[in-house]
């Protein structure tokens, strides 16, 4: 999908010379579609060939006017209108397309609604009124009463400029850039200088895309799950059930290029239909099939069956249903999981085996003025105005001087996203075949470790050996500026993370890290809301426990009636058997009167 080296021409600099910028279009294009057919000629018919290789002797004018049309959205353009500085002569262009078979002939039979496209509102009013028909009402209405034989000879008085191939084009962009969007956009905005994408050889090995029929059937897949409402996806549950259960299950990091990915969304979304609809007897069988065929999300859809089964009145059914996704469940479901086991073992009278229990976090109780106004989430008064709780907690803090991040889940992806440069663009098949990717294919499944299983345990024996503040200097040096997967030093300033990595000791940061080797950008999800950074120790009434020591902390927040969610409560427990202090605090909100 990608060339095996580097480009031999060189891309333009932000100050290459006059009309750099508007060639970019261009540049870009050609060079996608060079790789394209360079390295996956065999998913394109001889026409399609063809038609690239026309493509590619027009004239740089003609070339450079396709490139900018092919990447706006509309599908009609007026040729009288077409003004670009990389494009001197636009009619001549324009004809020279016409004639490679890029554009359709002028005069050729297009719909009312594309003739009209063309048109301003004003203009088609004033067709109208040479009709003598009523010009009020909306542009859709005016294009309507212009649906017949004279209203469309007096829309096509303006010549209409389609151009033919823009599919084709799509697709060898999706092969280019793995990216079902096909957007350009990432080699635009480097071109550009307004950002740089990771620098790494892209990897051979074993195309996402082995033979034609794999891609077309994709292509089509994914067109379905974007286009089908709530009756489509049950009239197209049959076909797409048959799809899966007749497919193989392909490697994990390349199931999103599979028209299985999608055929699976498809019936794990009509299935949920059916539940609502209370037909829980064919969702059952639904699930049961995707169980049957290995489906990608087991405990999810394991979990959906149990819940049938158990609306069906088989509890021992939807017990053994829970047994069987505590084998593929990630921690915070396991937690889920037990809960429904538990409950509908009592039902069967069976007996069920508890999960050791998490430990329980240290709990703060801190009071802080209300302030008016907000929808489903209480505001507080801050220093800024009305914030939510949050915000609310950073801002008290700060006012005592002691200062606090609310990044989420954001440093500790920004953390890895750094740290773990050299696992994320290790030279490894079939992780990293094109040159725009801002991660590997594999990030987030089991692959990813076991490619990588000697450079991981180096990785994570020199961060348990205290060298993360080492490695974070030279991530940052040589890697700061790029786009990786996770990383945001807008959110997340490089002072921040060296804090960060200072307050945790070599073997905390390891075993926070490594969340994420296991289960990619997922294994954020619970992490604590607030970095307490390190900085002077607290006393503060409105607090219980009035003291704050000095050191970094973790602070999960909850305002009034929000309560722990499983991926928090395994977090915190990590962080606690990782030796992290972690707490959670418990915000009353005075009223907005009293404050």
């Amino acid at each position: 999908m990608s060339p095996a080296e580097e480009p031999a021409e060189e891309p333009l600099s932000p100050g290459a010379g006059p009309g750099a910028a508007e060639a970019f279009p261009l540049l870009d294009l050609e060079e996608a579609l060079a790789v394209a057919l360079a390295r996956s000629d065999w998913l394109l018919s001889a026409g399609e060939v063809v038609l690239v290789r026309r493509f590619q002797a027009c004239s740089e004018p003609a070339r450079a006017l396709y490139a900018r049309l092919r990447a706006r959205r509309a599908r009609v353009f007026d040729p009288a209108r077409l003004d670009y500085a990389e494009v001197p002569e636009a009619s001549a262009a324009v004809d020279e397309l016409r004639r490679a078979g890029l554009a359709l002939p002028r005069g050729a039979p297009l719909p009312v609604a594309w003739l009209a496209e063309t048109h301003t509102v004003a203009e088609l009013k004033a067709l109208l009124a040479r009709l003598g028909r009523r010009r009020g009402g909306r542009r859709a209405e005016l294009v309507a009463r212009l649906d017949d034989p004279e209203g469309r000879a007096l829309l096509a008085e303006r010549d209409a400029l389609v151009l033919c191939g823009r599919a084709l084009f799509r697709r060898l962009l999706r092969l280019y850039l793995l990216r079902g969007d096909a957007d350009l956009s990432r080699a635009v905005v480097e071109r550009l200088g307004l950002r740089t994408w990771p620098r790494y050889t892209p990897s051979g090995g074993e195309p996402p895309f082995p033979t034609r029929g794999r891609l077309l059937a994709w292509e089509q897949s994914r067109r379905r799950w974007h286009l089908l409402d709530g009756e489509g996806l049950l009239a197209e549950l049959p076909a797409a059930l048959d799809r899966v259960r007749q497919s193989p299950v392909p490697p994990p990091h390349l199931r999103r290029f599979r028209a299985r990915h999608y055929d699976e969304r498809i019936c794990a979304e009509a299935a949920r239909g059916l539940e609502r609809a209370g037909e829980h007897a064919v969702a059952a069988e639904v699930y049961e099939a995707l169980l049957g065929a290995g489906v990608a999300r087991r405990s999810e859809v394991a979990v959906r069956l149990a819940q049938c089964r158990d609306r069906l009145g088989d509890p021992a059914g939807a017990l053994a249903a829970c047994r069987e996704a505590l084998e593929s469940a990630r921690p915070a479901e396991r937690l889920a999981l037990v809960r429904t086991g538990r409950r509908l073992a009592r039902k069967a009278g069976r007996p069920w085996v508890p999960l050791p229990p998490l430990r329980r976090p240290a709990r703060r109780e801190l009071s802080l003025p209300g302030a008016e106004g907000g929808g489903s989430r209480p505001l507080y008064r801050t220093s800024a105005g009305p914030r939510t709780v949050e915000p609310a907690v950073v801002d008290w803090l700060a006012a005592r001087g002691r200062p606090a991040l609310f990044g989420e889940s954001s440093p500790w992806r920004t953390l890895f996203g750094l740290l773990a440069w050299p696992l994320l663009f290790a030279p490894v098949p079939d992780a990293l075949p094109s040159p725009w990717l801002n991660g590997p294919l594999d990030y987030g499944t089991p692959r990813f470790r076991e490619a990588r299983r000697e450079d991981v345990a180096a990785w994570l024996a020199q961060l348990r050996a205290g060298r993360g503040a080492e490695l974070l200097e030279a991530a940052l040096a040589e890697h700061g500026d790029e786009a990786i997967v996770g990383v945001d030093l807008g959110r997340v300033p490089p002072p921040v993370l060296g804090a960060l990595v200072e307050g945790l000791s070599g073997p905390a940061l390891a075993g926070i890290l490594e969340a994420f080797v296991d289960q990619g950008g997922r294994a954020a999800r619970g992490l604590p809301d607030l970095c307490l950074l390190p900085g002077p120790a607290l006393h503060a009434p409105e607090a219980l426990p009035h003291r704050v020591g000095t050191g970094l902390l973790l602070v999960e927040v909850k305002g009034p009636g929000d309560s722990l969610r499983d991926e928090q409560r395994v977090w915190l427990d990590r962080l606690a058997r990782l030796g992290v202090p972690a707490e959670v605090w418990e915000v009353a909100r005075t009223p907005p009167e009293a404050g």
